[in-house]
């Protein structure tokens, strides 16, 4: 797994961006077509999966957000650029055991409501990549932008790509994000300090095939 500075982050959002989709879309037919010569894959919303984890004073919590569709354009086995969409009113707590209700409704409340993510505001949250390149073995940098709650920025990091072809892709990613960039600015602190960290973590698993073979 890699790590996403958090001088250059950003994350997820209501908009779709420039590039690979348009704002009044969420249709993968109606997304831009890829360029001549590149295959079109589909993430495979089964295996491809976002898993979060956030950080306090007294240990952390954990849980995954779903995708909602993801596409990529590769051509020569090299991606020429790509572009996900979450649905932020999945996130789902994996720490905490379902017989638990009462905590895990509060923690669920918590990070869907205004302080965090403000899931009814801001349903959805987008990654668009712009560029991909080869660094070493099956490491790749990424650039692209990274938008959420109206909050859009670039966001450079790396990631593993054991599989990119004709015949599909496979990847991961971990992103270290401050959440304070994008609007998030919750602080509840004690003379320990801060009960909840600023930063949290992205990990990100991603399986895409061809479309034709998505269907």
């Amino acid at each position: 797994m890699f790590t996403l500075t958090s001088s250059i982050v950003a994350v997820l959002s209501t908009q779709l961006l420039a590039g690979l989709y348009t704002p009044a879309s969420r249709v993968a037919g109606d997304a831009k077509p890829c360029e001549a010569g590149a295959t079109r894959m589909i993430a495979d919303l089964q295996q491809s999966i976002v898993r979060w984890t956030g950080t306090k004073i007294r240990g952390k919590h954990e849980g995954t957000v779903a995708l909602q569709m993801g596409e990529l354009c590769v051509r020569q086995s090299q991606i020429v650029r790509a572009g996900f969409v979450a649905d932020m009113r999945s996130i789902e707590i994996t720490d905490i055991p379902k017989h638990e209700t009462v905590p895990r409704k509060l923690l669920h409340d918590h990070l869907t409501g205004e302080n965090f993510f403000n899931v009814e505001k801001y349903p959805e949250a987008v990654l668009t990549i712009n560029q991909v390149r080869h660094e070493n073995g099956p490491v790749y940098a990424v650039d692209g932008t990274l938008t959420m709650r109206g909050v859009r920025l670039p966001v450079s990091f790396q990631a593993r790509i054991p599989e990119i072809s004709s015949a599909g892709v496979s990847a991961q990613a971990r992103l270290k994000l401050d959440r304070t960039r994008w609007g998030m600015r919750y602080r509840l602190a004690d003379p320990r300090g801060l009960l909840v960290d600023d930063e949290f973590t992205l990990d990100l698993t991603l399986v895409a095939r061809p479309e034709h073979a998505s269907r």
